[in-house]
């Protein structure tokens, strides 16, 4: 039936199915969704592969009732965003938060309302984040964050400045920062931080990118020479909106800095998606950061050819 279902909805139009329908199977689905026998998904196949039936099921469902079926998630979450649950119960939240990509749910820029209908949506989910605890509930977290921000990098660019996505950026930056002073979030704490700066509207990114090239820049140095980098650097908007860089350290990556490290793809992944952003959404390019990006980039290639030649 689940794969019956699937065919139908693909091909129906967002108002072809009627609420009354689309509230019985969003209800259905969700509640063999959210209570799954973690035991028998390790020993049955069979079982499994129902499993991911029903999430796809939701995620079809979620192309025409985004809202509809993004609120199910949050009001399981609820508790969450509420900082209502002890460190020892959060397995339980784990997996809706899983859930969020499995389920393959999409944020969308057009039309206009689609993109505040996420944005609403996402501003909820950042508040169940900045109250998260627990090592794996953490790590899930901003997984599923990082793939949900993703896709917008690729279409939005004026739309990032509205208000509500600049209240979403003001919750997941600073929480994704703060985790990446800590190794066993590292991993997967940067690229949310790179993602969600990369997807920031317009002035936040100028005020935060150089701080998070530069600590890219240190990392990649410190993988060398066995100093950890705690801390990123600081920007800060001086008088008449020109940008001022403190920076923290040298910003030199010599050949030999540059070393096969664990640090090194997801850093210079990193780099270039900042540059990239930098370079093609700010209008306003200053000769003083061009300058800085200039010397900073070509360090990081001649360090990167110092390993391939």
């Amino acid at each position: 039936m689940c794969r019956t279902l699937i065919v139908v909805l693909s091909v129906l139009s967002k108002d072809a199915l009627g609420d009354a329908l689309g509230f019985t199977l969003e209800e259905t689905m969700f509640e063999q969704f959210k209570r799954p026998d973690l035991k028998l998904l390790a020993q049955s196949a069979n079982h499994w592969l129902n499993a991911e039936l029903y999430t796809t099921l939701l995620g079809h469902l979620e192309n025409i009732h985004f809202v509809s079926v993004t609120d199910w998630f949050l009001g399981e979450l609820e508790p969450v965003a509420n900082g209502q649950v002890a460190k020892d119960l959060d397995m339980k939240y784990d997996h809706l938060v899983k859930g969020l990509r499995v389920c393959h749910v999409q944020l969308r820029v057009w039309p206009p309302e689609a993109f505040e209908e996420g944005a609403e949506f996402l501003e909820l989910i950042a508040k169940s984040f900045a109250n998260v605890h627990g090592l794996q509930f953490k790590i899930a977290f901003a997984d599923t964050l990082t793939h949900l921000l993703h896709p917008i990098g690729k279409m939005a660019r004026a739309k990032v400045n509205h208000p509500q996505w600049e209240k979403v950026i003001e919750r997941i930056y600073p929480r994704a920062k703060e985790m990446m002073s800590k190794p066993q979030y590292w991993h997967i704490a940067y690229p949310l931080a790179i993602t969600s700066l990369c997807v920031a509207p317009h002035q936040y990114f100028l005020r935060n990118w150089t701080a998070c090239f530069e600590y890219g820049l240190l990392k990649m140095k410190s993988d060398a020479c066995g100093t950890p980098v705690t801390a990123m650097a600081n920007t800060r908007q001086s008088s008449g909106n020109e940008e001022e860089h403190i920076f923290v350290g040298t910003c030199g990556v010599q050949s030999s800095s540059i070393q096969e490290k664990p640090h090194r793809i997801p850093v210079l992944n990193g780099i270039v998606r900042l540059i990239w952003t930098y370079l093609y959404r700010c209008q306003e390019l200053k000769l003083a950061t061009m300058e800085w990006l200039f010397i900073n980039t070509a360090q990081v290639i001649i360090g990167v050819c110092g390993l391939t030649l």
